[in-house]
């Protein structure tokens, strides 16, 4: 009864929203936290992760209506074999690309010599087949205490908050991780600087530095003004972060963190 309320006064007016009619959703090109899918999935509005590369055309494994886990990019397709070693995912499959143009140097190093193509990406599968992604490992951080940092699923925790819009953790080499933070400006309309940082420290407190080991917490951070877009270069055409160029346009930014 309190979910057929519920779903009438509230669910209804985000169903809606969507058309009214929508059935499901299918996600991709960065992964989908746990929260939100079940937040979906309690509206009745499954949203079904998936997984792939532009080397693998592009799926790999996929949620679906009938077998779905949160947390996870589901099942390799019917057609797809997977394995891991030393926690990267390695693939076989029709689906599976020949080679990159012109480029048999780079061929050579995307294969094993049996085969199986290197997705460079760590993760784990259950019992049941279904894979959770980790990290990718050109992204991992290795901090100057040995330390492996995932700076991809601390961004998608910060930005859970309201107050958040973007962010990007570095710290590679360093005691410990950092970020820059691009806050969401409806919410911080008429705060001064030190209210911004007074409010944003709350939340990574809340939304992150509670929920991750002590090696992973954000220890110090930067406010920046303009938001990584793929129009500034910042983000690849799939929404990803552009790490490298993020880290060239920020490094005044980045090393008064570590001068300071």
């Amino acid at each position: 009864m309190a979910y057929r309320l519920a779903d009438k006064i509230v669910f209804k007016k985000i169903k809606d929203a969507f058309g009214g009619q929508i059935r499901f959703f299918v996600s991709g090109a960065a992964s989908l936290t746990q929260e939100i899918g079940e937040f979906f999935d309690a509206l009745d509005i499954p949203v079904l992760e998936g997984y792939g590369l532009t080397e693998t055309s592009p799926i790999i494994a996929t949620n679906t209506v009938e077998k779905r886990k949160y947390g996870t990019v589901g099942r390799a397709l019917p057609n797809v074999e997977t394995k891991v070693v030393k926690g990267e995912l390695l693939v076989k499959g029709p689906n599976v690309f020949k080679e990159y143009y012109k480029n048999p140097e780079k061929t050579k190093e995307a294969f094993t010599k049996d085969g199986w193509f290197k997705t460079g990406d760590l993760v784990e599968i259950d019992k049941q087949g279904f894979i959770k992604f980790k990290m990718r490992e050109k992204e991992i951080l290795v901090l100057s205490t040995g330390k492996n940092v995932g700076p991809a699923h601390l961004e998608e925790l910060m930005q859970l908050s309201p107050y958040i819009s973007q962010s990007f953790v570095f710290g590679d080499s360093e005691k410990h991780v950092a970020a820059l933070i691009v806050p969401e400006k409806s919410k911080m309309q008429g705060f001064t600087k030190e209210k911004q940082a007074e409010v944003i420290q709350k939340e990574i407190d809340q939304y992150l530095n509670t929920q991750v080991a002590t090696y992973e917490q954000i220890k110090k951070f930067v406010l920046i003004a303009r938001p990584f877009t793929v129009e500034n270069s910042l983000l690849t055409p799939t929404l990803k972060l552009r790490r490298k160029e993020i880290s060239e346009k920020y490094a005044k930014q980045i090393s008064a963190i570590y001068n300071s």
